[in-house]
């Protein structure tokens, strides 16, 4: 992922993690190395609350894998740096059926980006922290997405036409734009082609001329492609580029059907945790969250299933779509949770539907 910077390219796909709390059917295992360039102690503290949040949003929609691969966890290694902003890799495969699988992977993470990242005072200033896009994003590339791609078959290099059928039926879906494949990033400099979603690269020229009033700042690296949210394609958390002027980037049910497409079990947005189902555990997970506002990269945890980064009663009600309604009424009830519980969540819900 790139900063959007005049003049300024950032490199490709790298390393990233931390100690995973919890082994799951995915899991996802971090370690922060050191070298000359090193990590501050701040700087640790700030990428380790990162990595926790970019590992529950990835341990939340990937479930497990299909062809019967056995991975029991993934490694990842965090390496600090001095250049460019970050860029990942895997470092391991392994072929389980027709489906080729990273196994382990390494992000390499400017030091002198870090603060920046988790406090955005640049153009746009807003005090945001992408650092957890930053990461995840890094993460993606990691387990495939950029990097496992043509090796899957889902891809062919120059196209800039992602095949995979579920990433093709939800993209279309998503952002009602029919044109039978993703549009995949066919600008900007090494390693961000062929690697990202499609976006306007501010940076390379694409968006028009960069040395005018204002530099690359000044353009848009918007589309026109949106979602019913009204948020562009190019916003999403696996384009080319992050644009702190824009505000955090969202994660995408293309991105997570991509991953589908290389052969992960993932879960449904509605599915907040991550066991693959939707249901009643999933509606105590709801209660639990509903009010929260300001989250990160991992509100989906939260309850949050049209990640807005908060939880309100348009998030049950596409829970809610989702159960159907017979699944509701035949659900047992989770810790207690009440026939006037549920009726006074619809009409949360319905008030919430109202006011909008």
């Amino acid at each position: 992922m790139r900063l959007r910077r005049p003049g300024r390219l950032a490199p490709v796909l790298l390393l990233a993690t931390l100690a995973a709390t919890r082994v799951a059917a995915f899991d996802l295992q971090f370690t922060l190395l050191d070298n000359a360039s090193g990590f501050t102690a701040a700087e640790k503290i700030l990428v380790q609350e990162a990595l926790g949040r970019a590992e529950r949003m990835w341990e939340t929609v990937i479930v497990g894998y299909q062809n019967g691969a056995n991975i029991i966890s993934v490694p990842i290694s965090v390496t600090p740096a001095t250049s460019g902003l970050a860029a990942a890799a895997f470092t391991g495969t392994t072929q389980s059926g027709d489906v080729i699988y990273a196994t382990s992977g390494n992000v390499l993470l400017n030091v002198n980006e870090i603060e920046n990242f988790a406090n955005w005072q640049g153009p746009g200033a807003n005090g945001l922290n992408f650092l957890d896009e930053l990461l995840a994003h890094e993460i993606g590339h990691v387990l495939g997405i950029g990097t496992l791609w043509t090796a899957n078959g889902v891809y062919v290099n120059n196209t800039y036409q992602f095949t995979g059928s579920r990433a093709v039926a939800a993209y279309e879906t998503e952002f009602s734009d029919p044109v039978g494949y993703v549009p995949v990033e066919d600008n900007g400099g090494p390693g961000t082609p062929n690697a990202h979603w499609d976006q306007m690269m501010r940076s390379s020229g694409e968006a028009g001329d960069t040395n005018g009033p204002g530099g690359a700042w000044a353009l848009s690296p918007l589309t026109g492609v949106v979602d019913a949210l009204g948020r562009d394609r190019a916003l999403e958390l696996m384009s080319g580029a992050v644009d702190p002027d824009y505000l955090e980037p969202f994660l995408s049910r293309t991105t997570v059907e991509s991953m589908r497409d290389l052969g992960y079990l993932v879960a449904a947005f509605e599915d907040f945790n991550g066991d693959g189902e939707i249901g009643a555990a999933d509606l105590a997970v709801w209660m639990s969250g509903f009010g929260a506002s300001g989250l990160q990269i991992d509100s989906l945890a939260s309850g949050d299933s049209n990640r807005d980064r908060r939880v309100d009663g348009r998030d049950f009600l596409l829970w809610q779509r989702a159960v159907g309604t017979a699944a509701i009424i035949a659900a047992p009830e989770p810790k207690g949770l009440s026939l006037a519980v549920l009726m006074t969540i619809a009409f949360i819900a319905r008030s919430a539907t109202r006011r909008r």
